[in-house]
């Protein structure tokens, strides 16, 4: 809309106009031609080329230009491929999986979509966010229960159900008996029955069976789920005055 000037030089002939036959387009064709030659009118008819060649370029081939962070659950592939560290392939990756999950929660579940890792994640987060984040909160773990606490110590030392334990006896136990007791060598059972037949005769409660040299208090609180000291299972025997 506005008006160009274009300065001839002094040395510049103008064509003289002569008869009626041309038209004004060709007689400004003519004098562009002419003037053209110089410097300042080639720098300017250049300008004007490159203006109307990029207002003729189709808007499919036109680059837009991509504002970071890019909202993580609208962003496209093709603007997911501007971010630092994402090629092609992750970035389809990202929008299928997006699509899957019906979008993304928080960006940390980038980190579950395949050819993530730790560092392409530090180098991909700086350029995304998401309206709402939501981060779930982590279900509470439940309080553990005596019961629930020695199912899981029969389940570890014996690979079995707690109901086919059977309780060991330190008043009828044999040798083999005890070497089912956890961490417990021939040494300590041998020492345990020497204690037992030799010393005491009688187990009247199995706090008894740390008077063995060499059975710890830590052994005896590890042993302690498994011990007797009769056949229905009582940890302690009544007392029985002498004479009686």
């Amino acid at each position: 809309s506005g008006l160009l000037c274009c300065v001839i030089p002094e040395k510049t002939e103008i064509p003289e106009i002569s008869g009626t036959e041309s038209t004004s387009s060709e007689i400004m064709t003519e004098i562009i031609m002419e003037v053209s030659e110089t410097p300042e009118i080639t720098e300017l008819v250049t300008e004007i080329q490159e203006i109307t060649e990029a207002e003729t370029i189709p808007e499919s081939e036109k680059v837009t230009e991509i504002l970071f962070p890019l909202e993580l659950n609208l962003a496209s592939a093709d603007e997911l491929c501007a971010i630092p560290g994402i090629g092609a392939v992750t970035a389809s990756a990202i929008v299928e999986y997006r699509d899957a999950i019906g979008g993304f929660l928080n960006c940390e579940q980038l980190l579950e979509v395949s050819g993530i890792s730790d560092i392409r994640y530090a180098q991909i987060v700086p350029y995304v966010y998401l309206e709402n984040e939501y981060y779930p909160e982590p279900e509470p773990i439940p309080e553990e229960t005596e019961e629930q606490t020695m199912t899981e110590i029969f389940d570890i030392l014996y690979d079995t159900e707690p109901a086919e334990i059977l309780m060991i006896n330190l008043n009828t136990a044999s040798k083999e008996d005890l070497l089912m007791l956890p961490h417990c060598d021939e040494a300590l059972a041998e020492e345990i029955l020497v204690l037992r037949d030799r010393d005491i005769h009688i187990f009247h409660n199995i706090l008894e069976i740390t008077l063995a040299e060499h059975v710890t208090v830590a052994q005896f609180t590890e042993w302690e789920p498994f011990l007797a000291v009769d056949d229905d299972g009582n940890t302690e025997l009544p007392y029985i005055p002498p004479g009686i």
